[in-house]
This record gives structure tokens, sequence and C-alpha cells, in this order.
């Protein structure tokens, strides 16, 4: 998109969010930017003969995500937003996350549902019980970024880009969390991106 000088923007969290985009795409160049010390990368790829630019960066002091209720979602499905009462994902977009969900060429698990955002790591059940799905019981996830980046969207001045946060499950917040499954976390989260870019979101 011309107004934006790259099609799409790929924020990561951590280390092994920001490893997992290697094999999305393996050309990443560094792009610097005057007076800024954020690291940026760019990449391409192909789009119904079109060049497409991808921008990624990576943000400190952020988490990977929780799922709130063990027997629906499995380690490394994916999550999404609206988050239900001040912020929703564009209905264009969730439109066409939508319509992957079962589609033949889309190998990931994707849930769709109110995501809670909180500012510490949580790894008791009961918390999200009683603060989280006592309120908003169909909650399908838990992270520590995703209100601010939907939040900088929303309030953007024109151009106003449209945020969508893809989350993988990789712990259930409980006693047991780790780091076990944060990889494949990572793994399937930027697999589903690079899907989304590939074949169904708008890039013009």
């Amino acid at each position: 998109m011309d107004e934006y000088k790259s099609t799409a923007v790929i924020m990561t969290a951590v280390d092994i969010e920001s490893r997992s985009m290697d094999h999305i795409f393996s050309d990443w160049k560094l792009v610097k930017v005057p007076g800024d010390r954020q690291a940026y990368y760019e990449a391409y790829f192909e789009r119904d003969g079109q060049q497409c630019r991808v921008i990624t960066c990576q943000q400190s002091v952020m988490g990977m995500t929780v799922g709130a209720n063990e027997s629906e979602i499995r380690f490394g499905d994916i999550g999404f937003l609206p988050r239900p009462i001040t912020i929703n994902t564009d209905k264009e977009v969730m439109d066409v996350v939508r319509s992957t969900i079962g589609a033949e060429d889309n190998e990931f698990h994707v849930h769709i549902g109110p995501m809670a955002c909180g500012s510490y790591v949580v790894a008791n059940s009961e918390v999200i019980n009683k603060r989280v799905k006592s309120l908003f019981p169909h909650t399908v996830g838990l992270d520590m970024e995703s209100y601010s980046v939907l939040y900088a969207a929303e309030n953007a001045t024109k151009p106003k880009p449209k945020a969508l946060i893809v989350k993988s499950i990789c712990d259930y917040a409980d006693s047991e969390k780790s780091d076990q499954y944060q990889r494949f976390a990572a793994y399937t989260s930027s697999g589903y991106v690079k899907f989304l870019l590939e074949k169904c979101l708008k890039v013009k």
C-alpha cells in the first residue's frame, strides 16, 4: 500500500517469536531509520504479480499467550481478538479470518473470541476463573501486549492501519506453566500470518 510504504508490519514480542519469522521469509534485510533505535527488517513476497513489502520488528517486555480453556484449545492453536468491550478488530479483516476456518488450504486450528490483556504473567488458573472468565466466560486467551497494539492502531492518524493480533497458545496459565511449547506456538502463529498474507488478506 503506497500510503504505508509496506503491505504489512509484523510485531513480535520475544526472541523465539522473532526467530520464527525466518520460516516465513528467508531474505530479511535490516532497515535503519535515522533517530530510531528500533531494529526493523524487511522482506518481499509476490501476490497476484505484485511485489509486496513486509516489515518485522520485536518489542521488548512482552510475553507469549496463554489459553483460558484447556479442554477446547490445544498448544499451537491460534486465538483472535476482538477484545470484548472497547476495541474491535476491523470487521473486514475478521471476515477474512473467519473464512479461513475449516478451509482446505488452511492447516491451522483457529479460534475467535475475546482475549484478555494484563500487565503481569499469570501462572494460576484461579486468577483466570475469578478475574477474567467470571466477567467474560468465552475468553480464549490472555497476553500482555495485544491491547496496546490495537489501541495504537485505532488512535493513529491517517493513514490508519488495520491491526490483527495473531497469537498461538503456549500454556494454560496454571501451575504447570512452562516454556515447553513456546517454539511451537511461535511457529504456528507466524505460519498463519504467512498464509493470510499470501492467500487471503487484501494487499492493495
